[in-house]
């Protein structure tokens, strides 16, 4: 989103998620992990490229809130 202001994710649940900038989360290429109950903001300068959201384990649900 070229548009993008700003962004949060909060994991709710127990398995942790990869976060990448960019396509193709995986294992060994993620940009930050994120715990369980976990949030993470985008830092500034913002980020306005694709974001991909990978569980470690099984699946989570991931809150996101882009302005």
């Amino acid at each position: 989103n070229s548009n993008r202001k700003m962004a949060t994710f909060f994991v709710d649940g127990v398995n942790p998620i990869l976060l990448k900038f960019g396509a193709t989360a995986s294992a060994t290429s993620y940009t930050v992990r994120i715990g369980p109950f976990g949030l993470f903001e985008l830092p500034i300068p913002l980020y306005c490229g694709a974001i991909e959201a990978l569980a470690i384990n099984g699946s989570s649900t991931v809150l996101v809130t882009e302005v």
